[in-house]
């Protein structure tokens, strides 16, 4: 009892002092799922994006190497299309 009253006070302390930190689903912006023919450099692929005004976005793979992941946050003055056209 004593392990998981310990656990909890610190789960609320965490909570309270540090909030939540909320992803693309919660915070909306556009997720994009894009196919390569050969495996994909992430680092590559991170840097194209960051040079395009996106820092600190997730890219990772999924189902196969050839297959990326990319959550764009949602940034002022633009849809999820004309985000989508830019980094692609």
């Amino acid at each position: 009892n004593a392990v998981s009253l310990i656990t909890f006070v610190l789960a609320v302390f965490f909570l309270v002092t540090r909030g939540l930190n909320l992803s693309v689903e919660f915070t909306g912006g556009t997720v994009m799922e894009v196919a390569y023919e050969q495996p994909a450099d992430l680092e590559s692929v991170r840097q194209v994006i960051n040079k395009l005004g996106y820092h600190d976005v997730p890219v990772q793979n999924f189902g196969t190497s050839r297959d990326v992941l990319i959550r764009l946050p949602i940034m002022a003055g633009q849809t999820s299309g004309q985000q989508s056209e830019v980094v692609l």
